[in-house]
């Protein structure tokens, strides 16, 4: 089935293509030619481009969204159709978009069982990030247009009532099929929480600060020169790509399919033990420790080894480089494929200026926490009436409640 929908979407490509796009904008289009595949069927006005995305059942979405109802229905509707239009290359992109969306949204029905099976165990995950950004516009066009989320909802924060907006790759709740996804909420800065700024390596405290260093996507595919035209600064874009986003937020890019594409937030810890026992006892969260170090000497003088020069040895040179000491902290019951993760790097494993330091001020960011027995989770976690509290590092945790 799936090797046949790919025929079919790749042959509705070479025939949309040729026959060129309408005209009508759509927001979040990856190309002229999925605009020209889908047809006039999933179009949305251009007028709409900045609106709260409607999920529509045949939208296209880096990762597919709806319902399966939903999207069953438009497909039988669309087969009835192929019965009279059999050649059409419209309808023919359609159905195989459909027909993977629905393998994709049926698997994360699947996930999102799991999680609510996780809640009922009492369990816990990280549920969502919030960053205070310098230009909320300029913020929200580059992971909307670079990064290709959706803006799920908007949302004001603090005293101030700061204007916000929250994105993700699909709904966060655990009632939908396309549910319990990770989302980042992106707030407008102000005199009274301001943006954070980049940690310099140089400081004189730099050995003991805390920073948020990156956040880490597996997404189907990215475009280097869309990030760009969004307002990313690229770093690197050999293998994977490291881009900044407006506001300097880092975000690692690895083209490979995940179920949700936040894999995992990368905080800089002082302390890496002191940082991993607070989100085992507070969360139930479990380690996944970095691999070990593996190092090979050079041939040297003919072949002896002699004055030969140590390098690191990493089995794929196009992964990302592996983070010595770092410690993976992932949901106990949901697992690492389920939820995304706490990744807690140790200052020796920064090699380069990244990240927003951790100032501990209004303006840091906040990593959500959601648990089962939110009260227990509080306590465990030293956390205000409010549900706010510091991890080892200086991180803002908010711990709120993981509702089936």
């Amino acid at each position: 089935m799936r090797c046949r929908s790919a025929c079919r979407l790749a042959l509705a490509l070479l025939l949309a293509g040729a026959r060129g796009a309408p005209s009508a904008g759509w927001h979040g289009a990856a190309s002229c030619t999925r605009r020209a595949l889908l047809g006039s069927a999933v179009l949305l006005p251009a007028a709409s481009a900045r609106a709260v995305v409607r999920y529509a059942p045949a939208r296209y979405t880096l990762v597919p969204q709806g319902s399966v109802r939903d999207k069953e229905e438009r497909l039988a509707e669309v087969t009835r159709e192929l019965m009279r239009k059999a050649e059409d290359p419209y309808l023919l992109g359609e159905q195989a978009q459909l027909e993977y969306d629905l393998d994709r949204l049926r698997e994360n029905a699947a996930a999102v069982r799991r999680i609510r099976g996780c809640a009922a165990s009492g369990g816990a995950i990280a549920a969502s990030l919030r960053v205070r950004v310098p230009d909320l516009a300029a913020a929200r066009r580059f992971w909307l247009d670079g990064l290709k989320m959706s803006e799920l909802r908007s949302s004001r924060v603090g005293p101030d009532g700061a204007e916000g907006i929250v994105v993700g790759y699909g709904r966060e709740g655990l009632d939908e099929d396309d549910g319990g996804k990770f989302s980042l909420e992106l707030v407008q800065a102000s005199a009274r929480a301001p943006a954070p700024a980049r940690l310099a390596l140089d400081a004189p405290d730099a050995e003991a600060a805390g920073a948020l260093l990156y956040v880490q996507l597996r997404v189907p595919n990215v475009r280097i020169s869309g990030l760009v035209q969004s307002g990313g600064a690229i770093e690197s874009a050999y293998g994977y790509v490291e881009v900044t986003s407006p506001g300097g937020l880092a975000v690692r890019v690895i083209t490979a399919p995940r179920r949700d594409p936040v894999e995992f937030v990368a905080l800089r810890v002082p302390d890496v033990e002191a940082a991993a026992a607070y989100y085992e006892r507070a969360f139930g969260m479990r380690r996944i420790p970095s691999p070990p170090r593996r190092t090979e000497r050079g041939p040297g003088v003919l072949g002896t080894g002699l004055f030969g020069r140590e390098y690191e040895v990493q089995d794929d040179v196009l992964a990302p480089k592996v983070l010595y000491g770092s410690v993976l902290m992932v949901s106990a019951c949901c697992g690492q494929a389920d939820s995304a993760g706490v990744l807690l790097v140790p200052p020796s494993a920064t090699t380069a200026p990244l990240g927003l330091r951790l100032a501990g001020g209004d303006g840091d960011p906040v990593l959500t926490v959601r648990a089962a027995d939110v009260s227990a989770a509080r306590k465990a976690a030293l956390a205000d009436a409010d549900g706010f509290a510091r991890d080892p590092s200086g991180a803002r945790v908010c711990v709120s409640e993981l509702r089936v």
